[in-house]
C-alpha cells in the first residue's frame, strides 16, 4: 500500500489519510468513509489516489469498520488496488472503436457482452480462464445458477428484476462465482452500455479480487485478536513514538483509548 503511493511505511504512520487525495478525491472520501462508519462496510468502487510526486491513480476499494462489543467504531480497515490498467483497458476501447473486437480479445480483464435479458454474445479469453472454462460454448452452456454461489445469485435475481423494471443499478458492484473445478472466486464487475453490431447491449468487465479480500479479512482478523487480546499490547514507531495501543494496555495504565497515541513510553 505504501509502496503504491510513493511512500514508505515510515512515512505514513502517524499521517492523516488526505495525504493520500487530492481536495477534489476528499470529497467523495469523507462521503466513503461516512458510509463506512455508518454501515460498517462499503462494497468496491472506484477511488482515486495522489502519489508521493503528486500524480495521481485510480483504485478499487474496499473498507471495513472495527468495532468493539458495544459496535463504537474503533478502526476503519481499508483494501485498495490499482486499476490503472483496468481504466486503461476501458478507456483503449472508447479511443479505438475501430479495434474494438482486437482490444476485448487482449485485455487482461474479464469481459462479456450481454443482451438486456442475459444472453450472451461474446466472452473474452481472459473471463474463461476466470472461470475456468475451455470455450465460449461451456461457459454458455452452464447454468447461470451454477455459475454464482447462493447469496451471490439471490442478488444477481435482484439486479435483474431492478433492471426490467428500469430502477438504478450501480455500475460497480461485487459478485462471489463459482469455477468448474468448484473454487469460489470474488470479483468486482463495472457494467455499462455499448454498441455491439450496431444494436446497444451490456458489457461487463470483470477483475478478480479475490486475494485482496483475503487480506482485508487476514488483517481485520488480526486486529481483532490483539484488540480483545488480555495482555497489554502497544505499537511504536522507529523513534519511539506510539501508534498503537490495545485495550488491555489502555485499561493497565489507566488511559482512555486514544490518549497514549503520539506520546512516548516514558509516560
Amino acid at each position: 500500500f505504501a509502496g503504491m503511493h510513493g511512500y514508505t511505511v515510515e512515512e505514513l504512520i502517524g499521517k492523516h489519510f488526505s495525504i493520500l487525495h487530492t481536495k477534489e478525491q476528499m470529497k467523495l472520501v469523507e462521503i466513503l468513509t461516512d458510509q463506512l462508519i455508518q454501515t460498517g462496510n462499503h462494497v468496491a468502487g472506484e477511488v482515486w489516489h495522489k502519489r508521493k510526486d503528486g500524480t495521481v491513480f485510480p483504485t478499487l476499494m474496499t473498507g471495513t469498520a472495527i468495532r468493539d462489543d458495544k459496535g463504537k467504531p474503533l478502526y476503519l480497515s481499508a483494501t485498495a488496488v490499482d486499476i490503472t490498467e483496468r481504466k486503461q483497458a476501458i478507456e483503449a476501447l472508447s479511443w479505438a472503436e475501430q479495434n474494438f473486437r482486437n482490444s476485448l480479445d487482449n485485455s487482461p480483464l474479464g469481459i462479456r457482452i450481454v443482451t438486456a435479458e442475459g444472453e450472451l454474445l461474446y466472452a473474452n479469453q481472459a473471463i474463461l480462464d476466470i472461470y475456468g472454462y475451455s470455450s465460449v460454448e461451456e461457459l454458455r452452456a452452464t447454468p447461470v445458477k451454477e455459475r454464482y454461489t447462493p447469496e451471490s445469485y439471490v442478488e444477481y435475481k435482484e439486479r435483474k428484476e431492478k433492471r426490467r423494471l428500469g430502477k438504478p443499478v450501480p455500475s460497480n458492484y461485487e459478485i462471489s462465482i463459482v469455477r468448474k473445478d468448484g473454487e469460489i472466486r470474488r470479483l468486482a464487475v463495472f457494467r455499462k452500455e455499448v454498441v455491439w453490431n450496431g444494436k446497444t447491449q451490456f458489457q461487463a468487465i470483470y477483475q478478480d479480487i479475490t486475494e485482496s479480500k483475503r487480506a482485508q479479512e487476514e488483517i481485520v482478523r488480526l486486529l481483532k485478536t490483539v484488540e480483545t487480546a488480555r495482555e497489554a499490547i502497544n505499537v511504536t514507531s522507529a523513534d519511539g513514538t506510539i501508534i498503537y495501543t490495545n485495550c488491555a494496555m489502555d485499561e493497565l495504565f489507566g488511559y482512555e483509548k486514544g490518549e497514549l497515541i503520539g506520546k512516548y513510553p516514558s509516560v
